[in-house]
């Protein structure tokens, strides 16, 4: 183990100790046998915990409540939630019947209320529940509220562009836009990217449930029995009623979901401190929000901010999810082109006005359980010269002198106003943290906030007394304990989320692979829809594997679902819609390009995981500093203190003890590079290469590619073209 102090003798001869164990200037008054007995949050000498001895910060105090409470309290009513899910899929069974376009459109009869609130319900998901939950307590609220707005922005896209044109299509799924328009080999070129986009969105959906069932039944030991368990509960329900089972369990859904979710985040933003105020994590403070966070690289200072990955969030779920299947069968189910067009409109109101409220509940998650939390915990082997901390925050001594406190009664402490204290520490600022530098997030820090309901939950500290909460003063300490109804209704709009959305993928799957794959293989209509329930397994079991993969990356995966999705079909899609006469062969080379630029993006570009590119603060940590010597040049103690004769190490000293190592993620870039590629291909092919002849480049008929006898509404078929020479391809 290690020793609870490091003593270094210093260029005049004194001995110096570091680190100090005692950072807020309070003094360490235990006795050895209170320090061997180590108090909640506080690291005995036997634990030998490198967070305490080597950056005296108090070790990260337990989690109070247990496995088994929590199970008691919120797993029950978790599994009951599935269980009534599970019934109405069940109810709906029977609204289907035997016909495959009651199960893939629901009958065409959505009114535009329905439809909204299903678009509402669908597009408050995973990604947008506990996406923006992870993202906002890892970062800050625009990392976490890119995902609703750029949401809501995809269905304002399908309102202005696509609603309309594709209503009036009659179709039963999205790849027979592309039968029509371009032959089947576009057919099947967006049904591979499809596949491959919703096989990882509904990764993410069963990522978000499993996550939470795996911290409310599991104590987040493991999420893959969590993640399995969620997949059948999703799938039970969707196998039996189709897009009627996904309706009516979004409606309920979404009661619970848009109520919890709106009640809940008016309970935190009343209830709970919202940003820590000054403190040794945050020297300059925090806010709820920071305005300028997607303008400015360093508007967190010092914390990295990943604008370039924000703006390029915005972009490509924006664009690809207006080209989703399982947000496009909402339209083919509207009633009217009108209830289609209103319904994406005030679909987007919706998953706005929730979902921007709803990232402001990390804030309160980032206060409670952040680096300034007594539950936070660090890499005691980093360093980081971007941190400025004022060397202690103590709340001093509260003073007892009556002619300054007129409260006291001269016994002690007794009558005395605990507002009003002395003995504040003044330490030198020091620019720079030489050890625990680097903050190590608690993965289940919002949903331990959510869940924690005993008097002693949810501690907080306000150090200088500046937090904004009411009736605080210098060294207030307090608890915020979440009420089990209000945390289990939370935990509702979590799973909700998670749940409406995995259903519509699991249904756009199999919708997709039974009518626009298996039906070339000589699957009868009569058949369609038996082929559509065996096939829903498929699709969930590659799902859940890939969650498996991946389980603690709900809000990653999302975006890369829609990032697959936007590099190859975006253009294709616009193209369909509104130049029919492209050639083909263009809009073929179109998917191929923007796709297979995508995946070389994916390799060739620097990729550190970090998501930041961007700002001056994006570096990484260095090595802990424990030699006297470097951090006399780390700290310029020196001239910091006044010293005689003091050496100036600057800078470069700083760099020197501490090298610091820029982050370069370009995750985001290659969004924007993959479809602008593909439309230059687009135009070049379309321009240099004769008209196809072959048949899978030749449209399909209405009544083919859709096999209904629906007729569309005011749009043209293109006929079957016929290249000059015979033999071209």
């Amino acid at each position: 183990s290690k020793e609870p102090m490091r003593t270094y003798t210093a260029a005049d001869g004194s001995e110096v100790k570091w680190p100090r164990h005692d950072p807020f200037g309070l003094g360490d008054v235990r006795s050895a046998e209170e320090k061997e007995a180590a108090p909640d949050g506080v690291c005995s000498l036997s634990d030998a915990k490198t967070q305490w001895m080597d950056c005296a910060v108090p070790c990260p105090a337990p989690y109070e409540v247990s496995v088994e409470e929590i199970r008691r309290s919120y797993g029950v009513v978790a599994v009951c939630f599935m269980v009534v899910c599970s019934l109405l899929g069940l109810i709906a069974l029977i609204k289907v019947g035997k016909d495959p376009v009651n199960y893939f459109v629901a009958g065409r009869g959505l009114p535009w209320w329905m439809i909204a609130a299903t678009l509402g319900t669908t597009s408050l998901d995973a990604g947008v529940s506990m996406g923006a939950l992870d993202y906002g307590y890892l970062y800050h609220w625009w990392d976490g509220a890119v995902l609703p707005i750029s949401i809501g922005i995809s269905q304002i896209v399908m309102a202005v562009f696509f609603a309309k044109p594709m209503f009036d299509m009659k179709l039963l799924t999205l790849p027979d836009l592309f039968a029509i328009k371009f032959g089947r080999a576009n057919e099947m070129a967006f049904v591979v990217i499809f596949f491959i986009s919703f096989a990882v969105l509904l990764a993410a959906q069963i990522v978000g449930a499993g996550k939470l069932i795996s911290h409310v039944l599991f104590g987040g030991q493991s999420e893959i029995p969590g993640i399995w368990l969620c997949a059948f509960c999703i799938w039970l329900y969707t196998v039996t009623g189709g897009l009627f089972s996904v309706v009516y369990t979004d409606l309920v859904q979404g009661i619970f979901g848009w109520t919890g979710m709106m009640a809940g985040t008016i309970y935190v933003i009343l209830n709970f401190p919202l940003a820590p105020g000054v403190g040794p994590a945050y020297p300059l403070g925090d806010k709820p929000m920071f305005f300028e966070g997607m303008s400015d690289p360093d508007a967190y200072d010092p914390i990295p901010n990943a604008i370039v990955f924000n703006w390029a969030t915005i972009f490509v779920i924006g664009m690809g999810s207006a080209i989703a299947p399982d947000f496009q069968a909402r339209i083919f189910a509207a009633k009217s082109s009108k209830a289609a067009i209103f319904g994406c409109i005030f679909g987007a109101i919706i998953t706005w006005v929730f979902g921007c409220c709803w990232a402001f509940v990390p804030a309160a998650a980032r206060s409670l359980y952040g680096p300034g939390s007594p539950h936070a915990e660090f890499v005691a082997d980093s360093c980081n010269r971007h941190i400025t901390v004022i060397g202690c925050f103590g709340p001093g001594n509260i003073e007892t002198d009556p002619a300054l406190n007129p409260g006291c009664t001269g016994n002690g402490i007794e009558g005395c106003d605990p507002k009003v204290r002395n003995n504040f520490c003044n330490a030198v600022p020091l620019v720079g943290v030489p050890t625990c530098g680097e903050w190590k997030p608690d993965k289940y820090g919002p949903l331990k906030m959510l869940t924690c309901y005993k008097e002693e939950c949810n501690g907080y500290t306000d150090f200088l007394g500046d937090s904004g909460i009411e009736g605080t003063y210098p060294g207030w300490t307090g608890n915020f304990p979440m009420p089990p109804f209000m945390g289990g209704w939370m935990i509702l709009v979590i799973l909700a989320a998670s749940m409406s959305s995995g259903d519509g993928c699991i249904l756009a799957c199999a919708t997709i692979f039974s009518h626009n794959v298996l039906e070339k293989f000589g699957v009868t209509r009569k058949g369609l829809l038996k082929a559509t329930r065996w096939s829903t397994v498929l699709w969930t079991i590659v799902s859940a594997g890939i969650s498996s993969a991946a389980p603690d990356a709900t809000g990653y995966l999302l975006i890369v679902s829609f990032d697959i999705a936007t590099a190859g079909a975006l253009i294709p899609m616009f193209v369909a819609v509104y130049w029919p006469t492209c050639n083909p062969i263009a809009v073929f080379c179109c998917f191929v390009s923007g796709s297979l630029t995508r995946i070389i993006l994916e390799f060739a570009l620097p990729k550190d995981g970090s998501l930041v590119i961007a700002g001056e603060f994006a570096e990484t940590s260095g090595a802990g500093i424990y030699g006297y010597d470097d951090f006399k040049k780390f700290s310029n103690w020196d001239l910091a203190t006044g010293g005689e004769d003091a050496v100036d190490y600057g800078v470069a000293g700083k760099i020197e003890a501490c090298p610091q190592k820029r982050l370069e993620d370009w995750t985001g870039i290659d969004s924007f590079l993959s479809p602008a590629i593909g439309i230059v291909v687009l135009l070049l092919v379309h321009l240099l290469a004769p008209k196809p002849s072959h048949k899978w480049f030749q449209p399909v008929s209405h009544k083919d590619a859709v096999g209904t006898d629906e007729e569309p509404v005011g749009v043209e078929i293109q006929e079957p073209r016929v290249a000059p020479d015979a033999s071209a391809v």
